[in-house]
């Protein structure tokens, strides 16, 4: 075979295009590792992240059909065109909504309208001309109208669009000239379409009672954070620090999340209350002078009207255990059955001024 063989050109001409789109293949990889850094600062909320993970994922999607058909099938340079001006249109999209230009809304409805006209023109101009093959070529163009209504079914107002412009291309090649698609096919794409509106209405009634939950949770978040005076990470370790059921066995790393006056505030607090406590159970231990360590905290806890599973909750103790020592303590202070211990404690704790609950 010579250099100027027609098989030798055929060769070198596929490779050329399969290293073309083995390259755009590892762009595209790189994009998206770009892309899933860019989503995680960019969105302002979880609706808007799911929008625009879409509309990525939407440009890969048509870029790769771009490239397909560039490699595959033979189209006249008209109709090669358009499919690259469909490309542009969605990638001015994305590109207006990263400068911060467009919403993420307004994006998709650029990229669903200006694509949906698009195709709509080919499949008019399909239906006119006739080609061989026509039927074939519609039908993927139908295709791309059903990919681009289900896009748009997370922007408000897109699909209503979008079905409109689709489903008059549909007719038309459905009824111009005799039809160049078989009624069936009318049939199919019509109640497809129609379906996908229907619930597209219902995802984006999910989307915002999703978007309305959001607004409230911030809302309370912030409220709560304000009646505080504290940021959302003190807040945080505050609450990791008082649910602690270990006992003893604090993370101390969780006052790294503090500053250090919010830290000193705490100490001192607790030093003071600490102080508080130790006194309040020498006057205790006056008045129950026979009582344990134990038994004197669950005296005063059934004092407070703490019920036996609060009690339970707060010293970590079974319900069993709570129980023996509420029997230790009504046998030390002499009571029936009959007689209501927390009365009777609260009655010696008043006897001796120490009672504040």
């Amino acid at each position: 075979m010579t250099q100027n063989d027609p098989k030798i050109k055929n060769i070198d001409y596929l490779c050329s295009k399969i290293v073309i789109i083995d390259l755009m293949n590892n762009s595209i990889f790189a994009l998206t590792s770009k892309v899933e850094e860019y989503l995680k600062i960019k969105p302002k909320d979880t609706v808007e992240r799911v929008r625009a993970s879409a509309y990525f994922i939407n440009f890969i999607l048509t870029f790769l059909m771009l490239i397909m058909h560039h490699a595959v099938v033979s189209m006249s340079p008209f109709f090669l065109a358009m499919s690259y001006l469909m490309v542009g249109c969605t990638f001015l999209g994305l590109l207006l909504y990263i400068k911060g230009k467009i919403s993420i809304i307004q994006a998709f409805m650029l990229f669903g309208i200006s694509n949906q006209v698009i195709l709509t023109i080919r499949i008019v101009i399909l239906s006119i001309v006739n080609p061989l093959g026509c039927e074939q070529a519609i039908f993927g163009n139908l295709i791309g109208s059903y990919t681009t209504l289900i896009f748009m079914t997370l922007v408000p107002r897109g699909p209503f669009y979008v079905a409109v412009l689709s489903l008059g291309s549909i007719f038309f090649a459905g009824f111009y000239d005799g039809g160049v698609i078989g009624i069936r096919l009318v049939a199919f794409f019509v109640v497809m379409e129609a379906s996908l509106v229907i619930m597209s209405y219902f995802c984006l009634q999910a989307i915002k009672n999703i978007q309305r939950e959001n607004v409230e949770y911030q809302a309370n978040e912030e409220g709560i954070l304000k009646a505080f005076h504290m940021t959302k990470e003190e807040l945080i370790a505050y609450l990791q620090i008082s649910r602690n059921k270990n006992g003893e066995n604090y993370d101390t790393s969780i006052f790294d999340r503090l500053d250090e006056q919010t830290e000193r505030n705490i100490i001192e607090a607790v030093k003071k209350r600490m102080g508080e406590k130790r006194v309040k159970h020498i006057k205790m231990m006056n008045v129950f002078p026979d009582f344990t360590k134990t038994e004197l905290e669950i005296c005063k806890l059934i004092a407070s009207n703490k019920s036996a599973k609060e009690i339970v909750r707060i010293t970590g103790k079974t319900e069993n255990n709570i129980s023996t020592v509420r029997g230790h303590i009504r046998r030390k202070l002499g009571l029936h059955s009959d007689d209501d211990l927390k009365e009777a404690i609260i009655k010696m704790m008043k006897k001796s001024k120490i009672y504040e609950y």
